[in-house]
């Protein structure tokens, strides 16, 4: 079977709606090459075995139509500077 993947899904997203278990990430990874923690692409396809692990979690996400994304894009987000380390004793931070 394949499933095209959705904006932020990541493998663990995948498993779980797929195929009804975490821990079948590591089944993706290994049949589509993909390392577990590496940002798939929206409309990247992956493949896998039809081996339903949990089909009660499964048919929950076919007939809620949810879709797990649970990736984060950190590309365009900025830093926070501030906050108490950055902070001196009676320079900035004041003791009262």
């Amino acid at each position: 079977m394949n499933v095209i993947v959705s904006p932020y899904q990541t493998l663990f997203d995948i498993a779980i709606s797929q195929l009804g278990d975490f821990d079948a990430a590591l089944d993706l990874s290994v049949a589509n090459d993909v390392s577990l923690s590496q940002t798939l692409n929206q409309g990247k396809v992956i493949s896998f075995d039809n081996n339903l692990k949990n089909s009660s979690v499964v048919r929950f996400f076919n007939t809620s139509k949810l879709t797990p994304a649970t990736g984060i894009d950190f590309s365009n987000r900025t830093p926070v500077v501030g906050g108490i380390s950055y902070m001196g004793i009676n320079l900035n931070f004041i003791v009262s």
